[in-house]
Parts: structure tokens; sequence; C-alpha cells
């Protein structure tokens, strides 16, 4: 019997019952909570989440398919609504987020 002779529904409810949720790493967590506290663009989330990897504009470029004059207009809009003026900012930004969420849980 193929798969086209199950509805659709039936298919992605039997997929989403055997697949885990997968938990979000507090790295992750953090970055998604920083875009949202400085209200970073959908775009400019993904690319913050690249830039706190350690990707550079030309990585950026390369994986999302567009200019590396776009890639560094969206690095220096995230780095001006952040208020940081280097990576070594952003990650130590990134890395004291996730200290005080571990350290509010700990409480």
């Amino acid at each position: 019997m193929s798969l086209s002779a199950f509805p659709a529904e039936t298919l992605d409810a039997g997929l989403q019952a055997s697949t885990p949720k997968r938990l979000e790493s507090p790295w992750r967590t953090a970055c998604k909570e920083i875009a949202k506290w400085y209200q970073l663009s959908p775009r400019e989330t993904e690319i913050f989440m690249l830039v706190a990897k350690g990707r550079n504009a030309d990585y950026i470029q390369q994986s999302l398919t567009i200019s590396t004059h776009t890639a560094k207009t969206h690095i220096a809009n995230i780095y001006h609504k952040l208020d940081v003026h280097s990576m070594q900012e952003l990650l130590d930004l990134v890395e004291k987020y996730r200290d005080d969420e571990k350290a509010k849980n700990a409480e």
C-alpha cells in the first residue's frame, strides 16, 4: 500500500507522534530571547544566530544567498540595535544572558 492512500492529516499526525520534540539549547533560547527583547526582525534574528555562532558576513552571504553587502548591513543593524561594537561584545551579551537565566533558575 502506498503512502498516498492515507490522508495527509493521518501521515502528519503519525510523524508528529513518533518524532520527539527537540529541546532547545540554552544558547539558542538565549539568542531567541535577546532577539525578542531587542526587537530584531525575523531576518535579523536569523543572522544574529549565525553571528552568535561566530559566522562572518561571507559565510552568511553564501548560506542565505544574499549579497555580502546585505549581510554586512544586517550585521551592522544588529550591532546597532544590541548596542554592541564587536563580535566579542555580542558573544558576551549572549553569555551574560545565559548566566543570568541560570542564576534565576537556581533560585
